[in-house]
């Protein structure tokens, strides 16, 4: 059960596991987001890599010219 669900069960004194029962739910909860996290960093890790591999980039623009010292003054 998700553990919006099990903490008023708990509260009221419902739930016959008690407390085990609501820490099991948030583990696996958090495994769960987990899980979304570490594929949603490989899915952009993996449209980084196509990007470069088909020859993406960017290139640094070389720095303006600097005008003289005479000029400046």
């Amino acid at each position: 059960m998700a553990p919006q669900l099990l903490l008023p069960i708990f509260d009221a004194g419902l739930s016959t596991a008690g407390y085990l029962d609501l820490l099991d739910a948030q583990r696996s909860l958090f495994l769960a987001r987990q899980a979304v996290v570490q594929t949603r960093l490989l899915q952009l890790q993996n449209q980084v890599a196509l990007y470069r591999t088909l020859g993406g980039g960017w290139a640094e623009l070389p720095a303006p010219p600097t005008a003289p010292r005479a000029a400046r003054q």
